[in-house]
């Protein structure tokens, strides 16, 4: 992962998905055992600023 975790990891029950966020991506991660795998990752750049707004490492800020 590129970054440290903020907040806490997030496991689904029904499956067991991992899902955990940084400042700047969302990546899903699969257990397997004695080791873990990266599924997928997902930059956090989904929202437009508003007027007199800049997003700054997925915090929108006024």
């Amino acid at each position: 992962m590129g970054g440290k975790v903020a907040g806490s990891i997030t496991v689904l029950t029904d499956n067991g998905e991992i899902y955990a966020h940084t400042r700047t991506e969302m990546i899903k991660i699969i257990e397997r055992g004695d080791m873990a795998k990266i599924v997928w990752k997902s930059d956090m750049d989904m929202f437009i600023s508003g007027l007199f707004q800049s997003n700054f490492k997925a915090l929108a800020l006024k």
